[in-house]
């Protein structure tokens, strides 16, 4: 993480990410409103943890055979027991510590209802 390196993988107390997101650890099994955690370098809050980033991506079909790095489908892929599924990152208030980076890569149904997913609107800066 933009902290340190994760020193706890399940749902104890981190110190890594105590002061930067909610989790499994610390949560008390709810999201929480945005800004209650440090922000990171550029100033934004909840980038890991509280709510998982539901990304623009569709989780591609892998067959786990060979290494992908960050692979981006603009088309349904991968289909759960509900129908395509949509990447999301940076883990939640009910995950392990372990997911909360961005690096993590999880996935949705977009029908679905799940309380412990968001989005992050950006925009390109002219």
């Amino acid at each position: 993480t933009y902290n340190g390196d994760l020193d706890e993988l399940q749902c104890g107390s981190s110190d890594v990410l105590s002061t930067i997101a909610w989790y499994c650890g610390n949560a008390g099994d709810t999201p929480h409103p945005v800004g209650g955690k440090d922000a990171n370098a550029f100033g934004l809050h909840d980038v890991l943890g509280n709510v998982s980033e539901w990304c623009h991506d569709w989780t591609p079909e892998h067959t786990g055979s060979e290494p992908v790095t960050d692979p981006c489908q603009s088309t349904p892929g991968f289909s759960g027991p509900w129908g395509p599924v949509r990447v999301t990152r940076g883990g939640s208030w009910s995950f392990f510590a372990s997911a909360s980076r961005a690096a993590y890569r999880g996935s949705s149904d977009p029908g679905g209802n799940n309380d412990s997913l968001g989005f992050r609107p950006v925009r390109t800066i002219p």
